[in-house]
């Protein structure tokens, strides 16, 4: 890079590796350019050079951390299916054999959709890559947001209730249509409820301190 910087008179800029007369190896970041010339040939050039070694051993701890995140995310994924399996196979029976009242069959129903969500989450872990980039595919429907937002609502009231806090919600008269994750709504949902549930807690015990 530096005999074709001075052929062509232009810029040198470069990151190299340098071995010290003591035998340590360094890491240099090198920039320059031609400033004199003599019958077209270039007879000078100016620059200044730093050494970068501390910085590029930082960049690859962080290379080797952000590796063994995914190594972990990958195996936390694998692990988690077994146990989702038998939870989804134990459902299955319960539906099947289970006494058919109302109560039983809505419970039923309700942790169905919950291990969907679970097994949606568990395969977006062993997309690892995916995860690194920060993209997460949307798998569009059609869906209305009434129907989801009961479904959250049935999830998440055994929690208030164990809190010994009311949830309530009014609806809209009509079906709200409308194309979306329906996954990814239901994450946004639970996680808001979560942490009305959380917060609403914790300002009240301050308050009574």
């Amino acid at each position: 890079m530096l005999t074709k910087a001075v052929e062509q008179q232009g810029l040198f800029d470069a990151k190299f590796r340098i071995t010290r007369d003591d035998g340590v190896l360094r890491w240099m970041s090198g920039y320059g350019r031609v400033i004199e010339q003599h019958q077209g040939r270039s007879v000078r050039m100016s620059g200044i050079m730093f050494d970068i070694t501390d910085r590029k051993v930082a960049q690859e701890a962080l290379l080797q951390a952000d590796q063994r995140k995914d190594e972990f995310l990958a195996m936390l994924a694998h692990e988690l299916r077994n146990p989702l399996a038998t939870v989804r196979n134990g459902l299955t029976i319960l539906g099947l054999t289970g006494q058919a009242d109302a109560t039983t069959s809505q419970t039923v129903s309700m942790m169905n959709r919950q291990v969907d969500h679970l097994v949606r989450m568990v395969d977006d872990l062993l997309d690892v890559s995916r995860i690194s980039r920060g993209k997460i595919e949307l798998r569009w429907e059609r869906l209305d947001l009434r129907d989801l937002v009961v479904d959250v609502l049935e999830a998440i009231r055994p929690q208030y209730e164990l809190s010994h806090k009311g949830l309530h919600a009014s609806f809209w008269p009509s079906a709200l249509v409308l194309r979306g994750d329906a996954t990814r709504l239901t994450q946004a949902l639970t996680n808001l409820l979560t942490n009305g549930l959380r917060y609403t807690y914790a300002t009240r015990a301050r308050m009574g301190k």
